[in-house]
């Protein structure tokens, strides 16, 4: 800060002081001072960085640890935060009236009460997010000037253009996906081509991460199972309602087998797989289906 002498050496104490409180990043970015208002003399703070809002309330807690607080002054016509700490007074009574010694009568004339950290604004963020690693930022960006701000405005229209292509492009994919996922619960026949294809490329299940144990499950269909044994030490798998409370693919399969059951039958066949309902009836179970030769008449 331009208006702002170097640290009086009698405060040096109280800014050392403060300075071995702040945390690691904002101690490296901190930066004090000394100024005077009328016969008045005050520690100014101020950081290299912009506090975000956990920051704030931690170093004004500091501040007032020391009788300080936050206020703002002009700067170049613009408004400008900081930190200030009174210098003490040693000659100060006890019978000096006690209104007279507080942070309040200490604070600069221009000084205005703290305010609560607001959010960032949009822009903010946007600088935050793209301009501050862009190679571009500097004068070419510089928004105090006319072509630096038709840079910018045209920086921003380049990435509302990106943001809908990546939506239109998820769009698709999404779209693909349900597709495929129709194709193998079996609601549309493939060509034979096309099916042979997809046999030779099956579609391999993405590994889930659980809260119970067994940790880890794989997704399939929509549906998440779990690897298990049934009591003839068979290998099966198992998905229970508790991972798949939100999955409509869970919730049609259970249906399709409830209904093959009410008409009599054990379970469901399905793409090469036997599906049955558990005691419970949440838990469904599943296995390769197996295939019976038929008796010759």
């Amino acid at each position: 800060m331009s208006t702002q002498n170097e640290v009086d050496k009698e405060i040096q104490g109280i800014a050392d002081k403060i300075q071995a409180r702040l945390p690691e990043d904002l101690a490296a970015a901190s930066h004090f001072s000394t100024f005077k208002r009328g016969s008045n003399s005050f520690l100014s703070l101020d950081f290299a960085v912009k506090l975000d809002s956990t920051d704030y309330p931690r170093v004004l807690s500091i501040i007032r640890d020391f009788n300080g607080d936050f206020g703002n002054r002009k700067e170049g016509g613009k408004d400008v935060g900081f930190f200030f700490v009174p210098k003490p007074n040693p000659a100060a009574t006890p019978t000096q009236n006690a209104a007279t010694s507080s942070p309040a009568e200490k604070a600069p004339s221009d000084a205005k009460p703290a305010e609560s950290p607001k959010q960032p604004s949009p822009m903010t963020l946007f600088i935050s997010n793209y301009c501050c690693l862009c190679e571009d930022l500097g004068d070419k960006c510089n928004t105090t000037t006319a072509s630096g701000k038709a840079y910018r405005d045209l920086c921003i229209k380049t990435q509302q253009l990106q943001a809908l292509q990546s939506l239109q492009l998820g769009g698709i994919i999404q779209f693909l996906h349900e597709i495929n996922e129709t194709i193998k619960n079996g609601k549309i026949a493939l060509p034979p081509a096309a099916a042979s294809r997809q046999e030779a490329h099956p579609v391999q299940p993405e590994r889930v991460q659980r809260n119970t144990r067994p940790i880890e499950g794989h997704r399939e269909d929509g549906i998440i199972w779990i690897n298990d044994f049934n009591a003839k030490g068979e290998s099966i798998e198992k998905a229970l309602e508790k991972d798949n409370k939100q999955s409509a693919h869970y919730t049609e399969l259970l249906n399709q087998i409830d209904n093959e059951v009410r008409s009599g039958k054990k379970g469901l066949k399905l793409n090469g797989k036997w599906y049955w309902i558990y005691q419970d009836g949440t838990t469904i179970g599943r296995k390769p289906a197996q295939e019976w030769p038929q008796r010759r008449r």
